[in-house]
């Protein structure tokens, strides 16, 4: 199995047999991860760059609480012609996602309805 650790820019490669960086792990190059087409790569980031994504994701997700509170307040004064509902669930989905299992991964952000 191979181990990605580190931030964006600063990763180290390790090759293990248990999933685990240990004493038994040895530390590989890029090249050489790339070209171990058997080993599955884990992505394992270090806490203060967990935090720091999740501080950019709640910045994120603050955002598009307001704009959310403006679209809803627009479909109910629209009386009918625009779905507030829509606009409602979605707000839902943002104020869950730094609860989600997911969370701060950007690919799996709630979807801003169209």
């Amino acid at each position: 199995m191979i181990i990605k650790f580190g931030s964006p820019g600063k990763e180290m490669y390790f090759r293990t047999l248990n999933g685990l960086i240990d004493s038994d792990s040895e530390k590989i190059t890029e090249q050489e991860a790339s070209a171990d087409i058997e080993g599955i790569t884990l992505f394992c980031y270090s806490e203060a760059y967990i935090k720091k994504m999740a501080d950019i994701e709640r910045a994120w997700r603050n955002e598009q609480l307001k704009i959310c509170d403006i679209e809803v307040n627009k479909g109910e004064d629209a009386a009918g012609t625009f779905n507030a509902s829509t606009w409602r669930a979605y707000r839902q989905k943002l104020r869950d996602w730094p609860e989600n299992e997911n969370f701060p991964d950007i690919a799996f952000r709630p979807l801003t309805p169209s």
